[in-house]
């Protein structure tokens, strides 16, 4: 059986003695405290880890509860693996740093002057209430997924016979615009998946035109045909080959970057003006853009890219900015950046900028003024088109259009069952959207199963028999129509970005399915749909730094991507993020998107972006627990609204109403 330790039920050191725990009071509440946030912890086996939780428990007087919120925090900071579970060693390696933060905090003590801001127990636990953790999609404790208990997913190849299958173990306003996202209060439900309380739970209604949030006894539009939906020819629908990017090739493609963008940036804010010739009388010349490494006493206008000093250590902040120069106009040159005179920006790694200031030495740039990027114009339709659009169906007018968009994983870390899959067929069954936005990942490479190598199926199989589950309910069954966009945490399909669209067996095509590249901008009717799948929001929130911004964090990454005309603006990108340089016009964005869809980690939203509604819809599952999915209705225009032979806006955040819903 082991040599285990026995701890006694008081003398808090306890020693070590042949046999299992006693099973005392504080040995059974922590067991139940971890098992009550889906860490399962029963059997012999992690006896130990017992003791050892119950022993920090006895020694630093932390309630059980306390302790599972700790070991969150530790599991989540030491990047462990996302089903590793307690040791006795990882405990022990916690008690550790809370040894630490007892010595820091009573030093603090110490030195403290009081007053009426001191904190005490109650009002420093306070600043770490659901809403903290919430920031990051995540409700109260972030859960370490229990031990796969199945190695064989229930989507398998018609010719092969399953076998031993599993059973799942137990804001503020955005940048130019007010949004009208309304919260709902945090869900108290069990996070385990299959013991949820809070199925079909509405987490969020962004409804400024406070519009029928049912569209039921609505008149929808008819099949949608190729037409309605569309593709732009900017986005990599084919495969291509990668992995033969040379530094000349990139250095030319961000360079033509930091050229272009500036150009227009120079025009749209006249950055630099025609005056008069003081050679020639009457003539007027225009002045060139100023190098950004040579020395000016005077402001002057320049164009650079935002980067990250050889001293930083990773992450951007003020003190690490530097400014890298075109060719064209500095020759590639760069310069430290001081920013002490700004009293608002927003910078990121990448990021393309007009700045007019001074470099008294030619060594130190200092800005006076800072201009962010140049978003491009909204979508606009032909008035005649929207008549045609909405109007001009003999079987009666269009009033809505319904869109249900749902992103990967699409089954929990405890298993490969994809429950949470065939539940959102049920929704989309009751719900008949006129869309439905399936992105990726189907197959998630981060599954534990699939780390392991322990599915036994191929990773393909598996994916095709989803979507021929998902075809035959949308496509087939409903008669509706079905869009597709990968994700490259993919592990059937290709790793790069951007990522050509799913290649399908013909026997697996429909006429009403539609495979989009990743980034892809698409249309629905006259709706401009963009969607990304690489979690740009997670990579921006790292890598930015900011002052004088306001309190609506998630409006301006999503601006960042508005003004800097790119789904993916951050260079280099985020670590495991492919990026194919050669191929980075695929990244851009062709116009600004009516909808924008980005799918990622940090909590769900729905925001007016700068005349853009832009949704996370979050994930379909985190971990063991289940996620979100949302679903946008359109609303159409009123038939007066529209004039006659004009070209107007969408303005579809003003006619849009988006839930944020449970699986």
């Amino acid at each position: 059986n082991g040599q285990l330790a026995e701890v006694a039920q008081s003398g808090g050191e306890g020693e070590e003695k042949e046999g299992r725990p006693r099973g005392g009071a504080m040995e059974t509440q922590v067991r139940a405290a971890f098992a009550a946030e889906g860490i399962d912890l029963t059997g012999s086996k992690h006896n130990e880890a017992i003791v050892e939780a119950a022993l920090l428990c006895r020694r630093h007087g932390v309630e059980p509860a306390d302790l599972v919120l700790k070991w969150a925090a530790h599991h989540h900071n030491s990047k462990m693996a996302r089903d590793e579970l307690p040791t006795k060693a990882a405990l022990a390696e916690l008690e550790k740093k809370l040894e630490r933060s007892e010595k820091v905090r009573k030093t603090q003590v110490q030195h403290a002057v009081a007053d009426d801001r001191t904190f005490d127990a109650s009002s420093a636990a306070a600043m770490f209430d659901t809403g903290f953790m919430d920031a990051f999609g995540v409700q109260g404790t972030p859960v370490v997924a229990p031990e796969p208990v199945t190695k064989r997913s229930q989507f398998t190849t018609p010719a092969r016979r399953p076998r031993n299958r599993g059973v799942a173990s137990g804001g503020g306003p955005s940048p130019g615009q007010g949004d009208a996202a309304t919260p709902a209060p945090p869900s108290t439900g069990n996070r385990d998946y299959h013991s949820r309380d809070n199925s079909g739970k509405v987490e969020l209604v962004y409804n400024p035109a406070d519009l029928a949030v049912s569209t039921l006894g609505l008149r929808h539009p008819e099949t949608l045909d190729d037409g309605d939906i569309s593709e732009y020819e900017n986005a990599k629908a084919k495969p291509y080959r990668h992995m033969f990017q040379k530094l000349r090739d990139i250095s030319e493609v961000l360079d033509a970057r930091v050229d272009d963008l500036g150009d227009r940036m120079k025009k749209k804010f006249k950055l630099v003006e025609p005056r008069p010739s003081k050679d020639v009388e009457g003539e007027m010349i225009t002045p060139e853009l100023a190098h950004v490494a040579l020395p000016n006493q005077e402001s002057v206008p320049v164009i650079a890219r935002v980067c990250l000093d050889t001293q930083g250590e990773g992450k951007l902040n003020a003190a690490s900015v530097v400014f890298e120069g075109s060719r064209e106009t500095s020759n590639g040159a760069r310069v430290e950046v001081n920013l002490a005179e700004m009293q608002d920006f927003s910078l990121f790694p990448g990021q393309i900028v007009a700045a007019e200031g001074t470099n008294a030495t030619g060594t130190k740039f200092t800005p006076s003024k800072l201009y962010l990027g140049h978003p491009l114009p909204l979508a606009r339709s032909k008035t005649s088109d929207l008549v045609d659009h909405y109007f001009g169906s003999v079987t009666g007018d269009t009033e809505v259009v319904d869109i249900l968009v749902a992103a990967g994983p699409f089954t929990t870390t405890a298993d490969t069952d994809y429950e949470p899959f065939k539940e959102l067929m049920q929704v989309i069954r009751g719900a008949t959207p006129d869309v439905v936005i399936l992105i990726g990942p189907f197959v998630d490479e981060d599954h534990p199963v699939i780390k392991k190598g322990e599915l036994e199926d191929p990773h393909e199989d598996v994916f095709l028999n989803l979507i021929e589950h998902a075809k035959d309910v949308v496509c087939v069954e409903l008669k509706k129509s079905m869009v597709l966009v990968p994700s490259p945490r993919d592990v059937h399909h290709d790793a790069v970005y951007p990522q050509p669209a799913y290649q399908l067996p013909e026997s697996h095509e429909h006429e009403h399915l539609h495979c989009m590249a990743n980034p892809s901008t698409f249309t629905i009717k006259e709706m401009v749909v963009g969607v990304n799948s690489a979690d740009i929001l997670m990579d921006l929130s790292k890598q930015e730094t900011s002052r004088g911004q306001s309190g609506d964090r998630m409006g301006r990454l999503a601006n960042h991507l508005l003004q800097q005309r790119s789904y993916y603006p951050l260079c280099p990108p985020a670590a495991g993020l492919n990026l194919v340089y050669e191929h980075l016009e695929a990244v851009s964005l062709p116009i600004t998107p009516d909808i924008m869809l980005l799918p990622s980690d940090l909590r769900f939203f729905a925001k007016n972006v700068n005349g853009s509604l832009v949704v996370n819809p979050g994930k379909l599952t985190k971990f063991s627990a289940g996620g979100t999915y949302a679903k946008v209705a359109v609303h159409a225009p009123r038939r007066n609204d529209i004039p006659e032979d004009s070209v107007i806006r969408h303005s579809v955040t003003d006619r849009a109403v988006v839930q944020v819903v449970r699986v």
